[in-house]
């Protein structure tokens, strides 16, 4: 019997909400997504630009990219999303191919990607040795020079929300010296003040 998704339960609750509210977020997002990624320009004429979607869902960023020139190719473990990701790209006239996998276990040779993308929180869904499988099968299927994009919920961000939300009244970070947060502390500890 073949191992389930991790996290299959929460992807089929996006199934309630997604692809309709999810447009104005993939709206946006294209234009950060760009930004980070560079001129279009380059990425429409470097060698046609290969570009992979990891875990691209229905396709929301991948079928934009794609309406812009790109060649983009989508992976995701969920047929279901695949489907609708393929019929929404047939209906706009749009060429992506869409592939059914495993991201800890990419199906193409070495070097095949000028870019990887992993948009709307969708690394870290495994335990830490796979998750870092997953950032080093991104680094094998990218060519020299390539990039990698990972857009995640930052931690920083999330947990003094929780923590206010949990009755606290002041949350503060620091690195395990006791000096202010950074983005290159090891380490981070949070002070939550009732």
């Amino acid at each position: 019997m073949a191992a389930s998704h991790p996290c299959r339960h929460v992807r089929a609750q996006h199934l309630g909400f997604a692809p309709q509210s999810l447009s104005h977020i993939a709206a946006s997002e294209l234009l950060v997504l760009l930004r980070c990624l560079g001129s279009l320009v380059d990425l429409i004429a470097e060698r046609g630009s290969d570009l992979l979607d990891l875990a691209c869902g229905h396709g929301r960023i991948a079928k934009r990219l794609a309406a812009r020139g790109v060649r983009v190719t989508g992976l995701d473990a969920t047929a279901l999303f695949l489907d609708r990701a393929r019929a929404q790209a047939a209906a706009a006239g749009l060429e992506v191919e869409y592939v059914q996998g495993d991201m800890r276990s990419l199906p193409w040779p070495e070097r095949s990607f000028d870019r990887v993308i992993s948009w709307f929180t969708s690394f870290g869904y495994f335990a830490d040795d796979e998750n870092r499988r997953v950032l080093r099968e991104a680094c094998r299927v990218l060519r020299p020079g390539g990039t990698l994009l990972i857009e995640t919920n930052n931690l920083a961000e999330l947990l003094p929300r929780w923590l206010l939300d949990a009755g606290f009244a002041t949350v503060d970070f620091h690195d395990r010296e006791g000096e202010p947060l950074t983005a290159l502390s090891g380490r981070m500890i949070a002070i939550a003040r009732r």
